[in-house]
């Protein structure tokens, strides 16, 4: 399971509006569509979150599509940013894993894939 999250949505809707707000979304969607195989299961849970199933994937082969969702996101811009999506990461490992500790587990690792990439920002932009 992938948890996914756009990065900076409140400041693009608050400098360029909430139509490019929506059409960050509609972007990621796309770059969704072209990355993921065709039996993932996205679902939009909010705003500009999204959850993906990814059933009978190992954990190598979810990694990999995660390294190629952030790698195409820089395609995609809204005016003079780059489309950026925090990427967190669990894995069902048996029938009785439970679906809630699972996705709370793979929101865990996307709010600190988030974290990372915040401080890689302002580091960038420091030094």
């Amino acid at each position: 399971m992938i948890s996914a999250d756009c990065n900076g949505l409140k400041a693009i809707n608050d400098t360029y509006g909430h139509l490019m707000g929506d059409e960050c979304i509609r972007m990621t969607a796309l770059l969704f569509r072209m990355v993921l195989p065709e039996s993932a299961v996205v679902f939009r849970m909010g705003g500009d979150e999204f959850f993906i199933v990814l059933a009978n994937t190992s954990e190598k082969e979810a990694r990999r599509l995660i390294a190629e969702l952030e790698t195409k996101s820089a395609m995609f811009q809204i005016r003079d940013q780059k489309l950026s999506v925090a990427f967190g990461l669990s894995v069902f490992c048996s029938k009785s894993d439970d679906l809630t500790t699972c996705m709370d587990a793979t929101d865990m690792d996307m709010y600190e894939n988030k974290k990372r990439i915040k401080k890689a920002r302002a580091c960038g932009e420091n030094g």
